[in-house]
């Protein structure tokens, strides 16, 4: 199990949080992504507003402002990578979830972030194939003044985050 310290009868989980885990385990230890600094990974119990899920921390080695995280509720997953998330609840949603989080892994997610001036306006995800091809992911608009100011010069920042040198 690539998760060492986690003890999967000590941490009250239902069958589906079980099957994330060890579906991400599978993956991780086929991919071993040497950038995970291995000694910060955690599972831990959290609660919020939306009941009872459990956090899985993935952090980068080297920026953690590529730390990956995972939300994992019994019919739900939430995955958040640099200042986006995405969600994953219906049909093959934990094969889905844990596909997402290997394709950003392993350097496959390019996150757009456009600005005016100072301001954050729209942020857009999207996962670049072998032949470069942009498939959209999700894209965001931030309803603020910047957005509606024609004077302001648009800039867009790009990063694509990796877990591989």
């Amino acid at each position: 199990m690539y998760f060492k310290d986690f003890n999967m009868q000590s941490i009250v989980a239902t069958d589906n949080q079980r099957l994330f885990i060890i579906k991400l385990s599978v993956m991780l230890e086929h991919l071993c992504p040497p950038l995970i600094a291995e000694d910060k990974v955690k599972i831990a119990q959290e609660t919020d507003r939306n009941g009872e899920y459990l956090k899985v921390s993935l952090p980068h080695k080297i920026k953690v402002d590529f730390d990956l995280w995972a939300a994992v509720y019994d019919i739900e997953v939430i995955v958040f990578f640099g200042d986006a998330h995405q969600h994953f609840y219906e049909d093959e949603w934990i094969l889905d979830a844990v596909s997402f989080i290997s394709k950003i892994l392993q350097g496959k997610l390019e996150i757009h972030t456009f600005y005016k001036g100072n301001k954050q306006v729209k942020v857009e995800m999207y996962f670049i194939n072998k032949n470069r091809e942009m498939e959209l992911i999700s894209s965001c608009t931030y309803l603020n003044f910047p957005l509606f100011n024609p004077f302001l010069k648009e800039r867009e920042e790009v990063v694509k985050i990796s877990f591989f040198s």
